[in-house]
């Protein structure tokens, strides 16, 4: 029973109850007056009665709006919870009225932080942000016993959903009887009729605390949004469309009986275009409760470890204070436009590859207050470790301390919409330059027997072929794979890989094959460095035994490892910007994978030696999250596989050894030759060996 009745309740039992002594005193009237009494306290009564009965059938609903695309993140973020009835994740920076038309008029009231109560009254429930009618938006419209926007009567009943467009429905009674309806992201217009005599509508989504099941059951035209099985809040403004807000409590009941740090929010098939709004109080408790948000869609998901994530990087957000509190992060995951899908599959197709799906595009965005939210590099936000060993003593100056990368960022995953096909890599697409950037990716494809329905993981090779190695430079380590032949069916879950930005990436299948590789011991190396665009053919052919310039082993490591060019304040002498080479170059030194020379100067046409390439790999192994660290002892141990240890510059040894021990770099017949140029087909396998030992690629 809420305020209002219970007032009205009251009142009409203290009146009643006076009327009670009223009525002896009349006795001792005159007639005439007696009469008037009489008639007076009759009028008295069904005055009283009248409310009284009219309290009996109070009815409230809620019509919810959703915010436009320019709202506040902070305001656009605010759930209603009409079970109580107040607004929740509201902030003292905000204020809501029950009475303005136009964000200005009317009277306002401060919200509280977290959770603001207030007593319903007809008209618009409207935020701002405090004194500004300029951020104003309409939350809901509120009518009391049915009355509409428009002053006439909508029809909603105890028991009774009425849904239009892409509003979202409740009707109250008091505060005991709650019962909500969410339309079918805009493409229902129906109504429903109750479900029972009792009132009690089985298709209803409670959007009170309540964990509800996280089925879309459907009845009557009417489907309930989801909640994630209580864990987060949902609306939705668009077919495909959903918003997504992660309860507090919730996450802390989840990280509280998980040993998994990471909490899934699951997203129901269906919807493809996700926004997960993570507040600053679920901020705040996955930070102190070391935990981490994927959200898992059916386009793909995203992983975002927040206890890893940097606090002073989250409170240089714009607006941000020196709380967590106020900071506001979106995760979104959608499909790309038809345009984007048609750009990206042509030059795909250009490329030799067979586009496999649609592109999605992944993003963080954030802001501190009620400034607009920004877009975010995510490999900003993580703290980072450096692990480098090179002390940059000898003649190429790339053995210079390794500059820090990150420990674990964010990871992306993408779900093809078919399990039947043969899955490459994933690329990401660069809109500006119109261009495919090749990512490290790991296919793993869930199979189930068709025999006993179990359930079997693996990685899968996108090889279909095992060649026969005649060179140590090949020695890969042995794998065992699955093809997801024969009775078996299953699903793949694609893991991108790196310290990749956000944006629009897709899966793509690609087999390149060269006639002068195909009796070489580096034929599966290369047919798959050349399937995923790591390293290129010449006129048909590999040419696996031409040897590698420096530039060349630079532009194939960092495509290697998903990075895109990017300018460098601190290139080399001999690099210009009007160079081929100038963005990887000034990629690979930004990462910290190449320096130069002590004089200066990288050298790029100069051919690399394999201790100039060793030196190079240990560092991207420090990259790739891979321990180059040995002691003394071992890094002696290791040269001493080789007959020529001797001709190893010092400079170069930690690294020689450090990639031997790895397997990465390897000699030939007991022998290292460090002072030999690297060929084609060397660097092939080197970069290929790095990325199945780093978990970049998959193995075999």
């Amino acid at each position: 029973m809420n305020n209002d009745y219970n007032r009205i309740f009251q009142s009409s039992m203290s009146s009643t109850g006076s009327l009670n002594s009223s009525v002896r005193d009349v006795r001792n009237l005159p007639f005439g007056l007696r009469l008037f009494a009489m008639l007076l306290m009759a009028c008295m009564l069904f005055s009283l009665l009248v409310p009284l009965a009219s309290a009996q059938s109070y009815q409230v609903q809620y019509t919810i709006y959703n915010p436009a695309v320019n709202t506040a993140p902070s305001l656009a973020s605010v759930m209603l919870d009409p079970a109580l009835p107040a607004l929740e994740y509201t902030m003292t920076s905000m204020q809501y009225s029950l009475n303005s038309t136009d964000g200005s008029n009317g009277v306002w009231n401060d919200a509280a932080e977290g959770e603001t109560p207030f007593t319903p009254a007809q008209g618009w429930l409207t935020l701002r942000l405090y004194n500004d009618p300029s951020t104003a938006f309409r939350l809901a419209y509120i009518s009391i016993n049915g009355a509409g926007a428009d002053g006439t009567q909508q029809g909603a009943t105890i028991g009774t959903n009425t849904t239009t467009g892409t509003e979202s429905t409740t009707s109250n009674t008091g505060s005991t009887t709650n019962n909500t309806t969410n339309a079918t992201s805009g493409s229902n217009t129906g109504t429903s009729s109750a479900n029972s005599s009792e009132g009690n509508n089985s298709n209803s989504s409670n959007i009170s605390n309540t964990p509800n099941s996280d089925s879309s059951a459907v009845n009557s035209g009417t489907t309930a949004l989801p909640d994630g099985n209580g864990l987060y809040t949902a609306q939705s403004s668009a077919p495909g469309q959903l918003t997504v807000t992660p309860r507090k409590e919730s996450i802390v009941q989840q990280l509280a009986s998980s040993s998994d740090r990471i909490v899934p929010i699951v997203i129901p098939s269906g919807y493809t275009t996700v926004d997960c709004v993570l507040n600053g109080d679920v901020m705040q408790a996955l930070y102190d409760g070391q935990g981490g948000i994927r959200v898992e869609s059916p386009l793909g998901d995203y992983e975002l470890p927040v206890s890893g994530m940097s606090r002073n990087a989250l409170l240089s957000l714009p607006g941000s204070t020196s709380s967590l509190q106020h900071i506001t992060l979106h995760i979104g995951i959608a499909p790309v436009s038809e345009d984007i899908a048609n750009a990206v599959q042509q030059v795909e197709q250009q490329a030799g590859m067979k586009a496999i799906g649609t592109p999605v595009q992944f993003s963080l965005t954030g802001t501190g207050g009620s400034s607009a939210p920004v877009a975010i590099n995510p490999n900003m936000l993580f703290a980072a470790t450096g692990t480098g060993t090179g002390t940059g003593t000898g003649t190429d100056s790339s053995g210079n301390a390794n500059p820090s990368v990150p420990e674990k960022g964010r990871q992306l995953t993408l779900h093809p919409s078919s399990s039947n096909v043969n899955i490459t890599t994933a690329i990401r697409w660069n809109p500006v330059q119109k261009r495919i950037i090749p990512v490290p990716t790991v296919v793993n494809r869930t199979t189930t027997n068709a025999s006993n329905g179990k359930s079997q993981s693996a990685a899968t090779s996108n090889l279909n072929h095992a060649g026969q190695s005649t060179n140590t430079e090949n020695a890969n380590p042995s794998t065992t794979t699955t093809s997801g032949a024969g009775s078996s069916s299953g699903s793949n879950d694609v893991v991108i890989h790196g310290f990749v930005p956000d944006g629009m990436y897709a899966l793509v299948q690609s087999s390149k094959t060269f006639p002068d590789v195909a009796s070489s011991w580096s034929k599966d190396d290369v047919t798959d460095m050349a399937s995923r665009l790591i390293v290129n053919g010449e006129d048909g052919n590999f040419v696996p035994d031409r040897e590698v310039t420096r530039a060349e082993f630079a532009a194939m490591l960092v495509r290697a490892l998903g990075l895109a060019d990017e300018q460098s304040s601190h290139l080399p002498k001999d690099v210009h910007t009007s160079d081929w080479y100038a963005g990887v170059v000034g990629t690979a030194i930004n990462h910290g994978l190449i320096e130069g020379y002590n004089d200066g100067n990288f050298r790029p046409n100069q051919y690399i030696t394999r201790e100039e390439a060793a030196m190079i790999m240990s560092h991207a192994m420090d990259y790739t999250g891979q321990s180059t660290t040995l002691s003394d002892s071992q890094v002696q141990q290791q040269l001493n596989r080789f007959s020529d240890r001797k001709q190893v510059s010092n400079w170069a040894k930690k690294a020689v050894a450090a990639t031997a021990k790895s397997a990465i770099v390897q000699g030939n017949q007991g022998r290292f030759e460090p002072q030999s140029h690297v060929t084609r087909a060397q660097a092939a396998s080197m970069i290929r060996r790095l990325l199945q030992k780093a978990g970049w690629i998959n193995a075999g």
